[in-house]
């Protein structure tokens, strides 16, 4: 019986190899593919994401944009295109790149949380909001989405919206000490004292848990110690377990556990917080590897 090498046979085994890992036999049989039909986009688009996991920007921007050449509309390839601008430094074209992909995929939730964060990185608020709101109300279980548009509602001096917000992030995860912390910080900022003490013991009391699992990574959830009710036992205490955090480990977002001037509310970045701080760094962003447009 003759072996069918049509586009679409050679396709599945392409991504069969590549979700095995086997990236160079997936480059291969991708590469054959666009040799039989040179207007197969998916091919392209498999290509650019192979370049696209080893960091080579400039080569995985060149096959996204030959996919587009062959199917304008196929929005996870402007949505992948738009990841390796922004890690490029071009965030205008990034910007650009994700609109088109919200364009062409209406419900493109990690797309608007993307465009979110570049603009958010721009000190555009008001439309970074609007972009993280899109991104939550397509996904309205993601921790991720919530948690930033919380963030950028605090910024935009929204504090109510921001508190039910990150509500919300508790009720999907009763254990996230990030939520907690921003929103002690909003009631402390609004002077909203009512069961703040059983809220900050709390906070304590999953913060203690996390650093003897060795889970917690990011020290300045414990601001709120200087000035709790306390007293000097928590702050020796959190003291004692921050001497021994450090001589342990040096986190790469190392800094002394205290607010920052200017930083109010915010929840600094690390490598373990579904949501990142006021004005978040460029992180690498997860790319799709999916086809659904086609």
């Amino acid at each position: 019986m003759p072996q069918n090498n049509s586009a679409e046979t050679l396709y599945d085994r392409a991504l069969t190899l590549q979700r095995q890992g086997d990236w160079e036999s997936a480059e291969q049989a991708y590469q054959q593919i666009i040799e039989q039909e040179p207007n197969y986009a998916p091919a392209y688009f498999q290509l650019g994401n192979a370049k696209l996991v080893k960091q080579e920007w400039q080569s995985a921007i060149a096959l996204y944009r030959q996919a587009l050449n062959c199917e304008q509309r196929y929005s996870q390839a402007w949505y992948n295109l738009g990841v390796c601008l922004e890690n490029i430094g071009d965030f205008e074209g990034a910007i650009a790149t994700y609109q088109q992909a919200i364009t062409y995929n209406p419900n493109y939730a990690i797309a608007y949380n993307s465009l979110g964060s570049l603009l958010e990185k721009q000190y555009k608020g008001e439309a970074a909001k609007i972009a993280y709101q899109k991104g939550a109300e397509i996904q309205p279980d993601s921790i991720t989405y919530l948690g930033n548009l919380a963030r950028i509602q605090f910024i935009c001096e929204q504090y109510a919206e921001a508190a039910a917000n990150y509500q919300k992030v508790l009720q999907l995860d009763a254990n996230n000490i990030n939520a907690m912390s921003a929103l002690v910080k909003i009631n402390q900022w609004v002077c909203r004292w009512e069961n703040l003490t059983a809220d900050l013991e709390k906070m304590w009391q999953i913060g203690i848990s996390l650093i003897e699992q060795d889970n917690l990574q990011d020290f300045s959830v414990f601001d709120f110690i200087m000035f709790s009710p306390f007293g000097p036992d928590r702050i020796f205490a959190i003291a004692r377990y921050y001497a021994k955090f450090i001589s342990s480990k040096i986190p790469q977002n190392y800094f002394l556990p205290h607010e920052e001037e200017g930083n109010h509310g915010g929840i600094a970045p690390t490598e373990n917080n579904d949501f990142v701080g006021a004005v978040p760094p460029c992180p690498p962003r997860p790319y799709d590897t999916q086809n659904n447009d086609l």
